[in-house]
């Protein structure tokens, strides 16, 4: 596949809101990721879309009482089951984060730019053996890997609070292990060269149009200057 020509076609499908699937996004329509999403900037969507091609990101949340659908809920993914009617608090947090592929040149640009950001952890793949980190994704890694006893990071948390015994339990939803395989076999080798950014807002003030604004700031600091 060449990755102007699937730019080009991406880039159409965001321009006319088109019902066409977008790359790697299962039955995902512009439309569609628009009303699960309803703070997005439609216009921040487009813009960007000009220069990459957005895979996955998430919306900014902290909800301190969720509606829950089930009175059982797995607990990390394994068999056991806990009863919610005996948790008395019950919050649910995202981290906003943004997935996604530019060509190379571009995105080892912003990850120079945001190497030493507070604000946002990114982190760079541009061939299917090497990942680099800056050092606010590294350091959120190692918080999350203390507070949640994993080594990746936590974008969906749902926490619980038993009324009896006063543990907290976190159920672990959406969580940041490792890149898609978007890098492998779906790019022509004498294509140019891509890269997969991940990019993730250290905590709930940063919002993913925040994230592209900063990105659109940095490949382009004409676009920046409208807010959406």
């Amino acid at each position: 596949m060449k990755f102007q020509k699937e730019l080009a076609r991406n880039n159409k499908v965001w321009q006319t809101f088109a019902d066409d699937e977008l790359y790697i996004s299962g039955s995902y329509t512009p439309t569609r990721i628009m009303q699960d999403n309803p703070t997005y900037s439609k216009k921040l969507l487009q813009d960007i879309n000009k220069y990459g091609i957005t895979i996955d990101s998430q919306e900014v949340l902290c909800d301190n009482n969720p509606f829950i659908h089930n009175k059982f809920i797995k607990y990390n993914s394994k068999k056991i089951k806990i009863d919610l009617s005996k948790m008395n608090t019950r919050k649910v947090s995202q981290l906003s984060y943004l997935e996604i592929i530019f060509p190379k040149v571009i995105g080892d640009k912003i990850f120079k730019e945001l190497y030493n950001s507070t604000n946002i952890c990114v982190e760079i793949q541009t061939d299917l053996n090497g990942i680099k980190s800056n050092p606010s994704m590294k350091l959120l890694r190692e918080e999350h890997k203390r507070k949640f006893n994993i080594n990746a990071i936590n974008l969906t948390c749902i926490e619980f609070t038993n009324s009896h015994t006063n543990e907290t339990i976190y159920l672990r939803d959406t969580n940041h292990h490792s890149f898609k395989e978007i890098l492998s076999d779906d790019w022509d080798p004498n294509d140019i060269e891509v890269a997969s950014l991940m990019l993730i807002g250290i905590d709930n003030n940063i919002n993913v149009n925040d994230i592209i604004r900063t990105i659109l700031s940095i490949i382009n600091p004409v676009i920046s200057h409208t807010r959406c």
